[in-house]
C-alpha cells in the first residue's frame, strides 16, 4: 500500500495535496531531496534547526506556488539558488531564511529576509 503523506506529522494538504510542511527541530538529517521540486501545491517550507546539509536544491525553483521557504539553523553551504530567487521577482516567494549572515556566511543569498543584503 502507498502511504498518504497527508496524514504525516508536520504536513497538511488542501484538495489532497501538499501545501504546508513544517517539521521545524524535527531532528531531519542529510541533504534536502530534489523530489521536494515536485511538491507543485507548496506554499509554506518549514525545516528550521535540523540537521540538514549539504547546498540547497535548485528544483526548488519548480515550486511556483511557495511563498515562505524557512532553512536557517541547519548546515547549508553554497549559494541559494537563482531558480528560487526568481520565485521573488515572479510574485510568489515572500520570505526565505536561510543561515546567511556573519563573518562568514554559510550560504551566500541575496534574495532571502533576513540577511543583510535584502534591500
Amino acid at each position: 500500500t502507498t502511504a498518504n503523506e497527508c496524514t504525516f506529522m508536520g504536513v497538511e494538504c488542501v484538495g489532497g495535496l501538499v501545501s504546508k510542511v513544517t517539521l521545524t527541530e524535527d531532528g531531519l538529517e542529510g541533504s534536502l531531496p530534489t523530489d521536494l521540486g515536485r511538491l507543485s501545491s507548496l506554499v509554506f517550507l518549514d525545516l528550521k534547526n535540523n540537521n540538514l546539509f549539504g547546498e540547497i536544491p535548485s528544483e526548488l525553483g519548480q515550486l511556483n506556488k511557495l511563498q515562505y521557504l524557512i532553512l536557517d539553523k541547519n548546515d547549508f553551504t553554497g549559494t541559494m539558488p537563482n531558480e528560487i530567487c526568481k520565485l521573488t521577482t515572479q510574485g510568489a516567494l515572500i520570505g526565505a531564511e536561510v543561515d546567511c549572515t556573519g563573518t562568514i556566511p554559510e550560504v551566500q543569498c541575496d534574495c532571502c529576509a533576513n540577511c543583510p543584503l535584502v534591500v
